[in-house]
């Protein structure tokens, strides 16, 4: 059986990180090894329940496409305007 891609690892951490935020600063960034991973969550008012997850590991600054979920218990939601204080990460793709 073949090795995981980059891209499938990426997910297996993020939906480890999505699952419990609490354990995102222990999580190692499957770039680079590094305990720097960040997962934020750009919260609009008129849906408090869903948004924009914006997943990346400071250290490398390589990470996931942003995309839709539904926030966690626990995750860090951030207003629109503030994901301006995201790196420009670098996405990962297969």
């Amino acid at each position: 059986m073949s090795d995981p891609s980059l891209e499938d690892r990426w997910l297996d951490v993020f939906n480890t990180a999505h699952s419990d935020p609490a354990v995102v600063g222990t999580l190692a960034c499957p770039s680079c090894g590094e305990h720097a991973l960040r997962l934020v969550y750009v919260v609009h008012v008129q849906e408090p329940h869903k948004a924009m997850f914006m997943f990346w590991c400071d250290s490398c600054l390589n990470g996931l496409m942003p995309n839709t979920v539904v926030v966690p218990p626990g995750g860090i939601r951030i207003e629109p305007g503030e994901e301006d204080d995201v790196p420009d990460y670098t996405l990962v793709q297969d």
